[in-house]
């Protein structure tokens, strides 16, 4: 009994020690989960770049390669890394090992880059750490680049069509496209003290809007597109029967 137990204990050493992970990630915020997810966030028109530190947790020196996978890339995009050597945006496995001495810390090999040629929105590329004389010893980090475009550049793209029919009667209509980006939009109409009168959502990105013009009173009034909360544009509307 004893020499059976004594079996199953070390034979769930030899498991643990056989699986477990000599390498772990951080970068400077911290230590970075096994399949976690860092975010860099910057504009459309900057490149935006990663740096992951990468330690050997284990008693010996580990040489280290390292492989991106996509997860979602938009096209049109550019992305390329650089762990010993840089790489073009078509090589996935690096070229070279780099050598973490047991206990240290890598933090200068490792780079991201990601253009997003003007394109806003966000792609995500898994890179994966391991020991190439043992590539089941892994860890992997998800890195999101999230291109923004600047406001104004937005609200500059925002294509709203003049009023139709302008004299209206009991109602009026818009045509309307929104870039990419935007987050909240509406169109109202106001009185000629300012008063909001009329007032409806924008919840596609294109597409037309016909607003209910039956209760207002004959005379002129103001027809605006409001963009996060800030007017783009106002113009008159004229309701007549």
């Amino acid at each position: 009994m004893k020499k059976t137990l004594l079996l199953l204990l070390i034979s769930l050493l030899t498991t643990t020690f056989g699986f477990s992970q000599s390498l772990s990630l951080s970068d400077a915020n911290g230590p970075i989960a096994n399949n976690g997810t860092v975010i860099i966030t910057g504009s459309v028109d900057s490149i935006l770049i990663s740096r992951i530190y990468c330690t050997n947790n284990s008693a010996s020196t580990i040489n280290v390669r390292v492989k991106k996978e996509y997860i979602s890339v938009i096209p049109g995009t550019y992305n390329t890394y650089c762990w010993g050597n840089c790489y073009d945006s078509s090589l996935y496995i690096s070229g070279i090992t780099v050598p973490i001495g047991a206990g240290a810390t890598d933090t200068s090999n490792f780079i991201g880059d990601y253009n997003g040629h003007g394109i806003p929105g966000s792609s995500t590329i898994k890179y994966t750490f391991y020991d190439d004389a043992n590539p089941t010893d892994e860890v992997s980090v998800n890195v999101q680049y999230s291109g923004t475009v600047g406001l104004d550049v937005l609200l500059s793209d925002v294509d709203f069509s003049a009023a139709y029919p302008n004299p209206a009667t009991n109602q009026v209509s818009f045509n309307y496209s929104l870039p990419v980006g935007i987050s909240e939009a509406s169109i109202i109409i106001r009185d000629i003290l300012g008063n909001t009168v009329k007032k409806s959502l924008i919840t596609d990105q294109e597409g037309k809007i016909v607003m209910n013009t039956k209760d207002l009173t004959n005379g002129m009034y103001f027809y605006s597109v409001v963009v996060n909360e800030k007017m783009i544009s106002s113009r008159k509307l004229v309701i007549s029967r």
